[in-house]
């Protein structure tokens, strides 16, 4: 996979992630990465702005605050879970249709539509990563304590 196309995945997360930060009130970036499980306000800026991917524990705290993992991950199904998946399986109107990679286990269009096999093998990798931190979230009753452990 290009350079390129890791970096337009990448923003597109980081894209997701300010779009949900801002649904769930969070004007300020400090304020979200205290509230996402103490991470700082470098770490969050960074992860919106693409130049790095999420840490696992941003993706868990949003997630333990009913954000859906795999439209973070992936811009797939509702931003948040319980809601109606969008038609189309796609993100909310207002969020940038670059924000959105497809893939459905073989990249038909979008920034890895030309990338071969290497970019599929790494969204199947982040999809089967992002599925054990769902499964082990659904785990957890609402309300319950952040972190992989449950502890923090």
């Amino acid at each position: 996979m290009k350079n390129q196309e890791k970096s337009e995945i990448i923003r597109g997360i980081g894209e997701r992630v300010r779009t949900a930060r801002l649904t769930m009130g969070y004007k300020r970036q400090v304020d979200f990465g205290l509230a996402m499980g103490g991470l700082t306000l470098d770490q969050v800026s960074r992860a919106e702005r693409g130049l790095n991917l999420p840490p696992a524990e941003l993706i868990i705290g949003m997630a333990a605050h009913g954000v859906n993992a795999n439209w973070i991950m992936l811009g797939e199904g509702p931003m948040m879970r319980g809601e109606e998946t969008p038609v189309g399986g796609r993100q909310p109107p207002g969020v940038p249709a670059r924000a959105i990679p497809i893939w459905s286990g073989k990249a038909a269009a979008g920034p890895l539509a030309d990338a071969g096999e290497e970019a599929n093998a790494l969204m199947a990798q982040l999809v089967q990563e992002m599925r054990a931190i769902l499964a082990e979230l659904q785990k957890r009753p609402p309300g319950a304590p952040k972190g992989p452990s449950g502890g923090g």
